[in-house]
């Protein structure tokens, strides 16, 4: 998911992808109960939007989705060692659960199991837990008139930026700037071309 991407695009589009399978396979029907995906596989790049860089654990909770595969780097390691995990539900986990080689994801990241990494991620994703429990963010969510709550409030309309109102605000009426966007820990500014060319 990307921050500049319509929400609502992305919810429709994992509902028709989900929903239709016939659309990608000329055999295929409707999805059963049981299987959490149908069709193709949903998969959310989470290196720029994940581990609470928009506010929340992952950016799926803005949509209400779950993802079949979702990805994560950078903030598992705060850039001490590049690492990256690659997570999938139990069905398209045992997809690739095979001894033929043919099955096999043929895939690997940088620096795959280095165990200092390893130890770095684990210890900054309890500490992200932990500061979405313990109240770390709550001048934050307060300063956006955001009352605090749980993560676990799938798809909720709890968002709040660590970058103040007030500062949104004065950046915004400044002459050089066309617009700004605040979420969580990202902030994005778009600066007036003094020319008066195109984006």
């Amino acid at each position: 998911m990307f921050p500049c991407s319509d929400p609502l695009f992305q919810r429709c589009l994992t509902e028709v992808v989900r929903d239709h399978p016939e659309l990608f396979s000329p055999n295929a029907s409707a999805p059963k109960a049981a299987p959490s995906w149908s069709g193709l596989p949903v998969i959310f790049d989470e290196v720029f939007t994940g581990l609470y860089r928009l506010g929340r654990p992952s950016s799926a909770s803005f949509l209400g989705v779950h993802p079949d595969v979702a990805v994560n780097a950078k903030l598992l390691t705060g850039g001490l060692i590049p690492l990256c995990t690659t997570v999938a539900s139990q069905e398209i986990f045992e997809t690739f659960s095979s001894s033929e080689k043919s099955d096999a994801l043929l895939h690997g990241h940088s620096y795959t199991a280095h165990a200092v990494g390893c130890t770095v991620a684990v210890d900054s994703l309890r500490t992200m837990a932990d500061m979405d429990t313990n109240g770390s963010w709550n001048q934050f969510k307060e300063d956006w008139n955001i009352k605090p709550v749980k993560s676990e409030s799938l798809g909720s309309s709890d968002v709040w930026s660590v970058w103040s109102q007030k500062l949104l605000q004065d950046l915004s009426c400044a002459e050089s700037v066309e617009s700004v966007f605040g979420i969580g820990t990202v902030l994005s500014i778009s600066l007036r071309d003094a020319e008066g060319g195109g984006k």
